[in-house]
């Protein structure tokens, strides 16, 4: 795992060797064992490598043979072996064990089509001094993060944000649409960033900077959710085990040592448990918990569970327990500064923790990210469906008679919420129903009158509306799940991953994302995914065999941490002061009344208002660092 930048400067001056530098050690984090670069006409190019395959004669910047190809990668492809030998079969000559050698010699035979043989997780640009191009590509599912800026002068582009911020010249600017899209999901999806003219490459991208200034993002893959024939529930039982299996064999391909993060639920146990019968050694596991008093028990379910799974397993667990004594208010406002841009997810802070602990005896990491959207592993997923089921019923019995019954009469809060959803359809209305933390109104309130005439939901509408338009699939539960692993699998839950493991130095290989999986799980209906109330219904069955019976028959519980715990505790001097009227009022972005209402009244127990303080909170300790505190 790397950091990857660069510069091209379109009038073919020379770049700065200082500047370069400062844009490629902003990453020292990313890359600790070695570091590159690469200087000609017009254009730098800076690596910091992680070594983790080919630790002796993988020093990037990389050429192919003649020189005329340059590569800075930041990933690992998985299949790489593969495509050596299809490379020396049309006569390509190796000088590394490298994956990344075989990046270049794809590309010298295909061009930007190179992509296409790549199973891994990667974000690469590649200099091709024959025709003066840059051509950048990030994976598949968005594993990897990549960032470019462009002017009339110069393109810049690095694995983080605060590199790009390094060059000279590159301003730093709040973009509304970003500040838009953040507060309504609690992250900012691709292309946008919360910068003004930073963007993000979307997963499953390219990019090409052609000599004469121009740049084009084209997308080179997508995924089929719903709409084709039914196998049946057998074939895609079989078809779930044989992907997993081959995905996670995959994944253990490196030099150096490798274990798992296991939280004891379904996805983190299959991975190891296929880990321990594949590897002809003991697995090393990582889990995290929580010293919270009396709340302790609530909190460290994943950690009991993972107990569990790790002595059926042999495996060596390994754990860290955050206390007070951890001081998170301290620790914090780093870790947001790492993220590049605020993602509103307490579980950041315990990603960071078990990171660095896996850092102590290992350098590689496989997790179970990625299974819930692929297999309907959330209640959103398990709700929705019950909205399709209330729409098919008939109109007039619905509308006349069940619907101002339910709204009436005293039931459950969830139940009218999804009876209300029914006169959404199949809209970004029905998806951001179950994202949204400030909707359009509360940002009305929210944001200081100076911003209040840029509050709107058109790039946030349209973004959604998109991905909604691409699955053929008539489910909008398939919708729903398309939607998550374009958006949010991509920008957030993988950038919090991403960003925390590397600050550790630690790379973390996520097999649920092997793309022919992902296809794969793609393909299979709906209907076999969730059952009533039951989630993941096909991917347990598939390894029922392999799952110890408490694993298998447990409630969803998810990877939580105890954010409301924290703000109320541990947070709470730092909240205060943080979002406090003055600090509120000093910044300008915010009604300072709004702001303080909603967070006295959670943290003095009176509101549940977890997801909208944890959001301003963050956004407020980025705001210091990278406005405020004028750098990064």
């Amino acid at each position: 795992m790397c950091g990857i930048c660069g510069v091209r400067r379109f009038d073919g001056g020379p770049v700065e060797e200082g500047v370069l530098r400062a844009m490629r050690d902003a990453m020292t984090h990313r890359g600790p064992d070695d570091e590159g670069l690469y200087l000609s006409a017009g254009v730098g190019l800076g690596h910091r490598r992680l070594s983790v395959i080919d630790l002796t004669t993988g020093h990037q910047p990389m050429f192919n043979e003649d020189g005329t190809v340059c590569i800075v990668f930041n990933g690992e492809i998985y299949n790489h072996l593969d495509v050596r030998t299809e490379m020396q079969r049309l006569g390509h000559r190796y000088a590394t064990r490298s994956d990344t050698e075989s990046i270049v010699h794809a590309y010298e035979e295909d061009g930007s089509a190179c992509v296409q043989r790549l199973n891994g997780m990667f974000a690469f640009a590649i200099w091709d001094a024959r025709d003066h191009t840059l051509f950048l590509a990030r994976d598949r599912t968005g594993m990897k993060p990549l960032y470019y800026w462009v002017d009339s002068d110069k393109f810049i582009f690095a694995s983080e944000i605060k590199s790009v911020l390094e060059y000279p010249g590159v301003p730093r600017q709040l973009d509304m649409d970003g500040l838009n899209l953040y507060l309504a999901l609690q992250y900012v999806p691709a292309p946008w960033t919360l910068f003004r003219g930073v963007r993000k490459l979307p997963p499953g991208c390219f990019l090409v900077c052609r000599a004469d200034g121009q740049v084009k993002v084209e997308k080179y893959w997508d995924v089929a959710y719903g709409g084709g024939d039914d196998h049946g529930e057998a074939h895609y039982v079989e078809g779930i085990r044989e992907r997993v299996w081959r995905a996670v064999e995959r994944r253990l391909v490196s030099d150096v040592p490798l274990g798992a993060f296991l939280s004891g639920g379904v996805d983190s146990s299959i991975v190891v448990g296929l880990m321990s019968r594949i590897m002809d050694y003991p697995v090393d596991t990582y889990v995290v918990g929580f010293d919270l008093g009396e709340y302790s028990p609530k909190f460290n379910v994943d950690r009991e569970h993972a107990g569990l799974a790790a002595r059926h397993f042999g495996t060596n667990q390994h754990e860290v327990v955050i206390s007070q004594a951890d001081r998170i208010a301290d620790v914090l406002p780093n870790l947001v500064r790492q993220l590049d841009e605020p993602i509103s997810n307490p579980t950041a802070i315990a990603v960071y923790f078990v990171s660095c602990l896996a850092r102590q005896t290992v350098k590689v990491v496989l997790s179970g990210d990625g299974a819930d959207e692929l297999f309907g592993g959330y209640h959103r997923y398990v709700y929705d469906r019950m909205v399709s089921q209330y729409e098919a019923i008939p109109a007039p019995l619905r509308e006349g008679v069940m619907r101002p019954l339910v709204l009436g009469l005293p039931f459950p809060r969830q139940v009218k919420q999804l009876v209300r959803r029914t006169s959404l359809g199949p809209t970004p209305a029905r998806y951001l129903a179950w994202w949204t933390t400030f909707t359009l109104e509360d940002r009305m309130q929210l944001l200081s009158p100076a911003l209040s005439e840029q509050v709107g939901d058109d790039a946030l509408e349209g973004l959604v509306m998109s991905c909604l338009n691409n699955v053929p699939s008539r489910s909008f539960q398939d919708k729903l799940a398309y939607t998550d692993l374009k958006l949010w699998i991509a920008d957030q839950s993988n950038m919090v991953v991403d960003k925390m493991s590397m600050l550790a130095s630690l790379e973390a290989r996520s097999p649920f994302q092997d793309y022919e999986l992902v296809e794969f799980a793609g393909s299979i209906p709906f209907k076999y995914k969730v059952r009533g109330h039951g989630m993941k219904v096909l991917l347990k069955r598939a390894f029922q065999d392999l799952l110890p019976t408490e694993v298998v028959m447990r409630s969803k519980h998810g990877f939580q941490s105890p954010g409301s715990y924290w703000l109320r505790n541990d947070l709470r001097e730092l909240v205060l002061d943080v979002l406090s009227r003055e600090r509120v009022r000093r910044d300008g972005l915010f009604n300072p009344d709004y702001v303080e209402r909603i967070m006295t009244r959670h943290l003095n127990s009176e509101e549940y208002n977890l997801n909208k303080v944890w959001a301003l909170l963050t956004f407020q300790l980025w705001y210091d660092v990278y406005f405020d505190g004028g750098g990064a």
